[in-house]
């Protein structure tokens, strides 16, 4: 169900072990069926992808700064 009002904010989600403990959190979360709002890709402060929970909130994965 997709929300009447969009939204704009974002939780995070830092998990341990750089870049590759990322894609592999994003690989375990597809075969669950989570809607993906940014495939993962390299930013600033490391590998991210933002998914979106049934509600429509923003979860924002990223490594541990």
């Amino acid at each position: 169900m997709t929300p009447a009002t969009p939204r704009t904010s974002e939780v995070g989600l830092m998990v341990p072990g750089g870049g590759a403990e990322v894609d592999a959190v994003y690989e375990g979360w597809l075969t669950k069926g989570v809607t993906v709002v940014e495939e993962p890709h390299d930013e600033v402060f490391g590998r991210t992808f933002v998914v979106s929970d049934p509600d429509g909130n923003l979860i924002r994965v990223s490594p541990v700064d």
